[in-house]
């Protein structure tokens, strides 16, 4: 017997009802898949979103945004190369709203509403309205996109583009016209332009597109768009390949446990926040679970839509075996086919009072995941790094114009992004160590003097370092070492990864 693959909708209208009530209910079957989940994707990002302090990553931000173009290029030259154009981006927009927490996410928060918009207006396209909008809902649902709509970092721009290439790629290979296809080729120039490895997607566009009947027109229409965007992503590839040793270096090699975990990851979060780890490997493990079980559907689009969650991961990974590239959030865009297919297996084929039943237990036990992990996600320090507020009282609230503050060697850019942030200047303790800048540098780091030559004798020191949350402050660095044979610790403060230590002189 042969299964019906017609795209579920709602009720279907009798037809005795009034004209204004069947336009009504048409227009709310076209938007109400997209325009539900945007808006409510929007309120979850939007929420306390300025709660939690700039993350290690976001100082990047901060510091890139504050430079001219120029200066941005100069520094894309050096490092950071492959997100010049976010950073670009990211100019425009604090010129006109500034650099508070709120200003530098929101670009995030309105970037990652319209992606899983544009998630629910695919899963509209391929299987019909109610599918669309339980795609958009289930994706409200997970850890990873409420993160990283409150992070000042390109992943919202990369999902949202991602998205949207994906959707004209099976619009195009529908009808493959060179209209669609330019449309595709500049949807997916842009992702890539947001972060290079959302490329990754080809790999499952080449499914999409392979997979339709009669495809030869669409085959070589899609060479040529794709093409095209990688040429126009060139520049930025050739950069990340001569920036790869400072770019990616902190990744640490591929194990078993990298591999295992990497579901986890992609739906949950980074760094090891209490009590997350068990609800977001159940929120993760229901959806895949889910969208394995699909059944009744037309194959050739359960294909692209399996290739398109697969080839992210599975690149990633598997060049990771050569050189360390794998990092889950990396690929976002995996949760959106994830997500339709369990969709559209929780609703089945036909849309009734049972598939709807269903559908409000499924969200019901993501929901009730989900927000408990919101005000984890929201706390102070969530972001990587710490409490930078609480730092900076404790630096302030001493308010001695005498007191100076070194770093360990090679810090990084976050620290000192850190303090001068959030320490006020005229409470900021000296910096003696600072001989260059890191704009006069072109680069994220400054450069410094060695301790003997320039610490000088002051009465009190500040030393501030990034360390493992359980690790010892007092670990041996070169800095630290030295400090300590003329200096004594009198207060250790903590939060996180960051440790502040006031040292006074012997």
């Amino acid at each position: 017997m042969a299964i019906s693959t017609a795209p579920p909708s709602f009720e279907s209208v009798a037809s005795g009802r009034r004209p204004g009530a069947v336009r009504l209910r048409a227009i709310a079957e076209r938007f109400a898949p997209s325009l539900i989940p945007a808006f409510l994707m929007a309120a979850i990002g939007r929420y306390h979103l300025g709660n939690s302090t700039i993350g290690w990553d976001e100082f990047a931000t901060v510091d890139a945004s504050r430079r001219t173009p120029g200066q941005i290029l100069e520094l894309a030259g050096n490092i950071d190369g492959v997100i010049a154009p976010y950073y670009l981006v990211m100019h425009v927009w604090t010129s006109f709203f500034g650099y508070s927490e709120v200003a530098l996410r929101l670009p995030s928060v309105i970037t990652m509403a319209i992606g899983v918009g544009l998630a629910g207006e695919l899963g509209r396209h391929l299987f019909g309205p109610a599918v669309g909008l339980l795609t958009g809902l289930i994706l409200c649902a997970v850890p990873s996109l409420s993160v990283f709509a409150q992070e000042a970092r390109s992943y919202g721009f990369a999902f949202c583009f991602a998205v949207l290439a994906t959707l004209l790629c099976f619009r195009a290979a529908e009808k493959p016209t060179v209209a669609r296809w330019a449309c595709y080729g500049v949807a997916l120039a842009a992702a890539g332009l947001s972060h290079l490895f959302t490329l990754t997607i080809l790999a499952g566009h080449a499914v999409v597109v392979v997979a339709r009947p009669d495809n030869r027109l669409a085959i070589r229409r899609w060479l040529i768009a794709s093409g095209v965007a990688v040429l126009v992503c060139a520049p930025l590839i050739w950069l990340g390949t001569q920036q790869r040793g400072g770019q990616l270096a902190w990744i640490a090699p591929l194990t078993e446990d990298t591999v295992l975990n990497a579901p986890a990851g992609i739906f949950g979060l980074r760094g090891s926040i209490p009590n997350a780890t068990t609800r977001t490997v159940g929120i993760a493990f229901i959806i895949i679970g889910l969208a394995i079980a699909v059944r009744g559907r037309d194959r050739r689009i359960v294909a692209g839509l399996i290739a398109v969650a697969v080839a992210p991961p599975v690149i990633l990974i598997a060049a990771s075996l050569i050189d360390p590239v794998w990092v889950p959030r990396y690929s976002l865009i995996t949760v959106v086919p994830l997500a339709m297919l369990a969709a559209a297996t929780v609703l089945g084929t036909r849309v009734n009072r049972w598939s709807a039943l269903r559908a409000a237990l499924v969200l019901s036990v993501l929901a009730s995941f989900a927000i408990a992990l919101v005000p984890v996600l929201r706390i102070p320090g969530a972001h990587q790094g710490g409490d930078y507020r609480a730092l900076a009282r404790a630096i302030a609230d001493r308010n001695l114009t005498d007191d100076v503050i070194i770093y360990p060697q090679n810090n990084g850019w976050a620290l000192r992004g850190a303090v001068d942030y959030y320490v006020d200047p005229a409470r900021r303790p000296a910096d003696p160590l600072l001989k260059e800048t890191a704009l006069s540098r072109g680069t994220l780091a400054a450069a410094e003097y060695p301790l003997a030559e320039r610490l000088g004798t002051p009465q009190h020191v500040w030393y501030l370092r990034a360390l493992n949350a359980t690790s010892d402050p007092f670990t041996s660095e070169t800095r630290l070492n030295a400090l300590m044979l003329g200096y004594r610790p009198v207060q250790v403060w903590h939060s996180e990864w960051l440790y502040l230590i006031l040292f006074e002189k012997n």
